[in-house]
Protein backbone atom coordinates (compact mmCIF):
# COMPACT_ATOMS: atom_id res chain seq x y z
CA UNK A 1 0.00 0.00 0.00
CA UNK A 2 2.77 2.51 0.79
CA UNK A 3 3.83 1.50 -3.01
CA UNK A 4 0.97 2.35 -4.25
CA UNK A 5 0.39 5.69 -2.37
CA UNK A 6 3.82 7.08 -4.02
CA UNK A 7 2.33 6.00 -7.04
CA UNK A 8 -1.11 7.74 -7.04
CA UNK A 9 0.56 10.66 -5.37
CA UNK A 10 3.19 11.05 -7.87
CA UNK A 11 0.35 11.70 -9.87
CA UNK A 12 -1.52 13.62 -7.61
CA UNK A 13 -4.64 10.88 -7.16
CA UNK A 14 -6.25 11.09 -3.89
CA UNK A 15 -6.07 7.49 -2.56
CA UNK A 16 -9.28 6.18 0.28
CA UNK A 17 -9.02 3.39 1.93
CA UNK A 18 -11.93 1.43 2.53
CA UNK A 19 -12.63 -1.65 5.18
CA UNK A 20 -15.75 -3.80 5.11
CA UNK A 21 -16.80 -6.87 7.27
CA UNK A 22 -17.19 -10.34 6.16
CA UNK A 23 -19.79 -12.50 7.26
CA UNK A 24 -17.92 -13.56 10.42
CA UNK A 25 -17.38 -10.58 11.55
CA UNK A 26 -21.14 -9.52 10.89
CA UNK A 27 -22.30 -12.33 13.43
CA UNK A 28 -19.61 -11.91 16.16
CA UNK A 29 -20.16 -7.69 15.55
CA UNK A 30 -16.53 -7.37 15.29
CA UNK A 31 -16.81 -3.22 14.91
CA UNK A 32 -13.19 -2.91 16.50
CA UNK A 33 -11.46 -5.51 14.32
CA UNK A 34 -7.63 -6.18 13.34
CA UNK A 35 -8.16 -4.56 9.84
CA UNK A 36 -10.63 -1.46 10.74
CA UNK A 37 -7.70 -0.57 13.45
CA UNK A 38 -4.68 -1.34 11.19
CA UNK A 39 -6.02 0.35 8.04
CA UNK A 40 -6.90 3.26 10.26
CA UNK A 41 -3.96 3.83 11.79
CA UNK A 42 -1.88 3.41 8.43
CA UNK A 43 -4.52 6.00 7.05
CA UNK A 44 -4.05 8.45 10.08
CA UNK A 45 -0.61 8.27 9.39
CA UNK A 46 -0.62 9.08 5.95
CA UNK A 47 -3.09 11.30 5.69
CA UNK A 48 -4.73 9.14 3.79
CA UNK A 49 -8.85 9.38 3.91
CA UNK A 50 -10.47 6.20 5.65
CA UNK A 51 -14.12 4.70 5.53
CA UNK A 52 -15.24 2.36 7.66
CA UNK A 53 -18.18 0.16 6.52
CA UNK A 54 -18.27 -1.79 9.31
CA UNK A 55 -20.82 0.31 11.28
CA UNK A 56 -22.95 0.15 7.96
CA UNK A 57 -23.42 -3.66 8.40
CA UNK A 58 -23.33 -4.08 12.01
CA UNK A 59 -25.99 -2.15 12.90
CA UNK A 60 -28.77 -3.08 15.46
CA UNK A 61 -30.06 -5.59 13.58
CA UNK A 62 -29.27 -9.77 14.10
CA UNK A 63 -26.49 -10.41 12.33
CA UNK A 64 -28.23 -13.51 10.64
CA UNK A 65 -30.34 -11.33 9.21
CA UNK A 66 -28.24 -8.94 7.89
CA UNK A 67 -26.31 -11.59 6.12
CA UNK A 68 -29.54 -13.02 4.35
CA UNK A 69 -30.29 -8.87 3.25
CA UNK A 70 -27.20 -8.06 2.34
CA UNK A 71 -25.23 -11.05 1.02
CA UNK A 72 -25.47 -13.84 -1.96
CA UNK A 73 -26.38 -16.84 -0.26
CA UNK A 74 -22.95 -18.80 1.37
CA UNK A 75 -21.02 -16.70 0.22
CA UNK A 76 -19.08 -13.58 1.13
CA UNK A 77 -19.75 -11.15 -1.45
CA UNK A 78 -22.83 -8.63 -1.32
CA UNK A 79 -25.92 -8.78 -3.32
CA UNK A 80 -27.45 -5.86 -5.21
CA UNK A 81 -28.65 -4.63 -1.72
CA UNK A 82 -25.32 -4.60 0.19
CA UNK A 83 -23.86 -3.22 -3.18
CA UNK A 84 -26.83 -0.63 -2.78
CA UNK A 85 -25.65 -0.31 0.90
CA UNK A 86 -21.91 0.30 0.28
CA UNK A 87 -22.47 3.01 -2.48
CA UNK A 88 -25.19 5.15 -0.40
CA UNK A 89 -22.30 4.53 2.41
CA UNK A 90 -19.36 5.62 0.24
CA UNK A 91 -21.51 8.31 -1.14
CA UNK A 92 -22.37 10.05 2.40
CA UNK A 93 -18.60 9.83 3.48
CA UNK A 94 -18.29 12.20 0.28
CA UNK A 95 -20.71 14.68 0.77
CA UNK A 96 -19.94 15.05 4.78
CA UNK A 97 -16.53 15.60 2.85
CA UNK A 98 -17.51 18.46 0.95
CA UNK A 99 -19.41 19.79 3.01
CA UNK A 100 -16.52 20.34 5.51
CA UNK A 101 -14.45 21.30 2.84
CA UNK A 102 -11.94 18.87 3.04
Amino acid sequence: MDRLLDVVRKYGIDLTVVVYPWPDQIINRDLNSRQVSFWQAWANIRNVQFVNLFPAFISGKDGEATIREYFIPSDMHWNESGHRLVAESFLRHYVQRAHQGN
